[in-house]
């Protein structure tokens, strides 16, 4: 048996890095401070522009509490949120369908997507992976203006089912590395 000696650490120090001194703390502090600040300044303006009833779109003047504030901004969306006679929980309901769909669209095809390019060996496997790393890679932004050509060539009338679509097919890009993970034999045997 070796003998090791442990050292006692010195009060207040912790294991990782080293103590700072106090002025160097007082900096750091000031400036994780005002990061935040920065940070949740916009979040605090737009929340008091919320409360804020003179309903003004560009403000003249700098009021974090508007006088003369408010719930009726959101009072107001609950009780109709469109010019169209739809009320919030249709809205709500219809956005939780969307994302339902695509959920269970990318799945499916993900999943089956993932399995063919795992296990099969196919003319043009290493291509389409390529593809589809290269679209992941891609802003959304970039593939506006294919989307909507491919869409319209292929007439596709209903707006649901084109956004459904445009999701599930960036959320289904990623199911290869799970499917070569945990979907191969020698994994599933223990022996990998």
């Amino acid at each position: 048996m070796s003998s090791v000696t442990i050292r006692s650490r010195r009060s207040g120090s912790t294991s990782a890095g080293r103590r700072l001194k106090w002025w160097q703390q007082f900096v750091l502090q000031a400036i994780c401070l005002f990061i935040a600040a920065t940070v949740l300044f916009p979040v605090l303006w737009i929340v008091s522009m919320s409360l804020d009833p003179r309903n003004i779109s560009r403000p003249t003047e700098l009021n974090l509490i508007p006088p003369g504030a408010s719930l009726q901004a959101y009072l107001q969306v609950l009780d109709r949120p469109t010019a169209n006679p739809v009320t919030f929980t249709e809205l709500a309901f219809n956005s939780l369908r969307l994302a339902g769909g695509v959920s269970a669209f990318a799945l499916l095809i993900g999943v089956s997507a993932a399995y063919a390019f795992s296990r099969f060996k196919f003319p043009g496997r290493q291509f389409m992976m390529i593809a589809v790393l290269a679209i992941t890679v891609l802003p959304s932004v970039a593939t506006i203006a294919p989307l909507f050509a491919l869409l319209n060539s292929i007439r596709i009338s209903s707006a649901i089912m084109s956004i459904v679509l445009i999701l599930a097919g960036f959320d289904a890009a990623w199911f290869d590395c799970f499917c070569r993970r945990t979907g191969h034999p020698r994994w599933i045997g223990g022996t990998g």
